[in-house]
């Protein structure tokens, strides 16, 4: 088991969260998190154009965060700090239409595998980045926001 990080920090306010969603809007800006035990640097970085905030955990992005392991579950730090999408592999229409004279259980079938998830360790806006934390933890604390 990975140990968590003891650093003083300062529980987060109102304030706190104006000043990391204006560090957003600028390239190379950086905050560090104190989030149940995790230290969690907010990065902003400059991909394709879009200025983006990539989530480093204990001070790494690991590739294995975003597999879902045989269950379909997700290691902590990704369900707690990283982006979750679920997209459809066919849109509603062409389901319909590949399910059409298909019995109920097929149809119910295909239904729920229709769906996956994409995992993202980048945020490109504060709004779902700071609902995502808020509800995924219960302890957050402002070590730096620079």
């Amino acid at each position: 088991m990975e140990e968590k990080t003891q650093v003083e920090a300062q529980p987060i306010t109102k304030e706190d969260w104006a000043r990391i969603k204006v560090m957003m809007n600028y390239p190379h800006g950086s905050t560090s998190l104190l989030i149940d035990g995790f230290k969690v640097e907010l990065c902003q970085k400059l991909i394709k154009k879009r200025v983006v905030t990539a989530v480093y955990v204990d001070g790494w992005i690991k590739g294995e965060w975003g597999l879902a392991d045989k269950d379909g579950k997700l290691p902590e730090q990704a369900r707690r700090f990283w982006q979750i999408r679920t997209k459809n592999l066919f849109p509603e229409k062409e389901l319909k239409m590949m399910c059409k004279g298909a019995g109920k259980k097929y149809t119910a079938d295909v239904a729920s595998r229709n769906q996956y998830q994409i995992v993202r360790c980048c945020w490109s806006s504060f709004g779902p980045l700071k609902r995502h934390f808020e509800a995924n933890n219960k302890d957050i604390r402002v070590i730096s926001i620079w």
